[in-house]
């Protein structure tokens, strides 16, 4: 299994890098985890058929995780001749959010027309759904005021990844990183916050890895300040756009 981190940077394009998105290759194919607004592109750039992409997971609805998904199929319907089928796994909102998406942006196109199957399957916190022989379970993540936002654990092949998504300190982030082969965990801020801001700090990761049980664990959706501050850390790597990792 490979997993290709394409974008590692936060909504603001954290130290020039692009917001999220990671791929992910398996003998079952290629899909998503999140889709930012610069994916599309992204595929592009590394010249990856996104006719190839199976499907996506994202874990919750704020622009940096899921608005490439309008342009991603925008351009399977208009540009690239789509006809497989593209499974999108999320909140529940997902499918009217990336309707309602797409008529903001493009207010004369048809948000359900498409010539391949677009299927959708919601999740909540504490459910799980199997999609193409994947196994995604849901966690409730610490961030955004409606309690839709999820961390996400992934089985495929036998092997773990665990998903952070956005969240702040108070996510299971011990269950969700409980023997996992790769637990990808966020990482926006470089001090400690003041309130209730809803991502994890460096402080943070430096309190809880050692009591996480994943056998990897890299940091993404980081800020210009967070990856410097970061770099201090032991115990985590700190993702590249671009970075490749064998699972």
């Amino acid at each position: 299994m490979r997993v290709t981190f394409l974008g590692t940077g936060n909504a603001f394009f954290g130290g020039g890098r692009a917001q999220s998105a990671v791929l992910i290759e398996d003998q079952l194919g290629r899909w998503l985890l999140e889709c930012g607004a610069t994916t599309p592109y992204l595929l592009k750039r590394h010249a990856i058929d996104a006719n190839t992409i199976q499907m996506a997971g994202v874990s919750h609805l704020h622009g940096d995780h899921f608005a490439g998904l309008p342009f991603f199929l925008l351009a399977g319907r208009e540009e690239e001749q789509r006809t497989s089928v593209l499974h999108l796994i999320g909140p529940a909102m997902l499918k009217a959010r990336i309707r309602d998406l797409l008529l903001a942006l493009y207010s004369e196109s048809d948000p359900d027309r498409w010539p391949f199957p677009v299927e959708y399957h919601p999740l909540v916190a504490g459910q799980s759904v199997v999609v193409l022989g994947r196994t995604f379970l849901a966690f409730a993540a610490h961030h955004m005021r409606d309690g839709t936002a999820l961390c996400l654990r992934v089985e495929s092949e036998g092997k773990v990844i665990a998903f952070s998504g956005d969240t702040g300190p108070r996510a299971p982030l011990g269950e969700l990183a409980d023997r996992a082969d790769l637990f990808i965990c966020e990482c926006t801020l470089a001090g400690a916050p003041e309130g209730d801001v809803q991502h994890l700090s460096v402080e943070d990761i430096a309190r809880f890895r050692p009591g996480w049980g994943a056998r990897r664990v890299v940091l993404t959706h980081l800020s210009a300040d967070s990856r410097r501050a970061a770099g201090a850390l032991s115990g985590v790597e700190l993702a590249e756009d671009g970075l490749q990792i064998e699972l």
